[in-house]
């Protein structure tokens, strides 16, 4: 078996730019629904009032 030594100091920068990606990852998801459910709502504003959904 091998051991690797990791700097902790690079193990600590790692692990703050991982925590970076997947905040910024969630922003821009939250985004991408935020986008989606105002197209969404677009959408069903322009439906005849028969034919829009319950929702």
């Amino acid at each position: 078996m091998t051991t690797v030594a990791i700097d902790p100091a690079v193990a600590l920068a790692e692990a703050h730019a991982l925590v970076g990606h997947y905040r910024n990852r969630s922003l821009i998801q939250a985004q991408a629904i935020a986008d989606l459910q105002a197209r969404i709502t677009e959408l069903e504003a322009a439906l005849p009032a028969e034919e829009a959904p319950d929702a």
